[in-house]
């Protein structure tokens, strides 16, 4: 067996699972295909987490997160799962160009922006056009478009005024679908112009600038240095084989699996209560 336990993505749920299977006694190979602390990278301030009465910034938490796994030896593998299929009694795993065997797999891979499908969103994303806050250029900070109405779009809108940038919120309805607290921020905040019932029709690339066109009848064009699009997120579980359940020895942690139920408190508990359930798993089955 190559790996007891294979937790895949290091956000608060695979990073929280591997520290407490250290605890128990169990090493796990905790693997991460892109930067550790997932969506909370994007997270501007962090307002809900104990411990922090005046609020984190998202990447201040992730550091915190880090710091601990470091402080008892564990380790974060950089590598891209492919393909988890069932083999016998243990996961056969695709890993960056190797095969492994996994007696017991926590995916913890959280979720992936949604795409606008529009012309112009695909050619111009990675360079005018981005899904992630945690992607934007630091260059990027003269004016800034957002589409969205959600939480995730609001906070977007809040932490890029806060560092001075002219933010162009753009709202495909009328009515925004985030905290009460968070569009009241927005309302007073200067910085934050809301254009709202506007349906973006396609992405134009105009000299050092991205140009958002509308369909017919709404605004005039938005001229802005990037674009963020944050208009919802989706499980990622591409890599799984068809058919496969959440259920042991393959356990669903954080974001993957929790809906709009997206908060770093809900994914810290859900890591701990995995490893608590694969430690028991084990002893019972060894």
């Amino acid at each position: 067996m190559d790996a007891e336990v294979l937790v895949i993505g290091a956000g608060p749920a695979g990073m929280t699972a591997a520290l407490q299977l250290q605890r128990s006694g169990i090493r796990p190979l905790l693997v991460e295909q892109d930067r550790p602390g997932g969506a909370l990278l994007n997270a501007g301030l962090v307002e809900n987490y104990p411990g922090f009465p005046a609020g984190v910034s998202g990447p201040a938490l992730v550091a915190r997160f880090l710091d601990h796994h470091r402080s008892i030896g564990g380790e974060i593998v950089a590598a891209r799962v492919a393909r988890v299929s069932p083999a016998g009694n243990a996961w056969a795993i695709s890993m960056s160009g190797q095969e492994i065997l996994a007696r017991c797999v926590v995916v913890a891979t959280g979720t992936v922006p949604l795409k606008l499908d529009i012309p112009g969103e695909a050619e111009l994303a990675g360079r005018r056009v981005f899904h992630e806050l945690r992607d934007l250029p630091p260059e990027t900070s003269g004016t800034v478009a957002i589409i969205g109405g959600g939480d995730v779009a609001f906070d977007y809108a809040l932490t890029l005024a806060r560092r001075g940038t002219r933010v162009s919120f753009i709202m495909r309805s009328g009515t925004p679908q985030c905290l009460p607290l968070l569009r009241e921020r927005v309302a007073a905040c200067p910085n934050i112009y809301l254009i709202l019932n506007a349906a973006p029709a396609r992405l134009e690339e105009s000299g050092d600038s991205v140009r958002v066109h509308f369909r017919e009848g709404g605004p005039e064009p938005v001229i802005s240095d990037g674009l963020l699009v944050a208009i919802g997120r989706r499980p990622d579980t591409s890599f799984l084989a068809a058919g496969i359940a959440a259920q042991p020895p393959l356990w669903f942690a954080g974001d993957v699996v929790n809906g709009s139920f997206r908060q770093v408190g809900i994914s810290v508990g859900d890591g701990l209560r995995c490893a608590m359930e694969i430690n028991r798993y084990l002893r019972g089955n060894r």
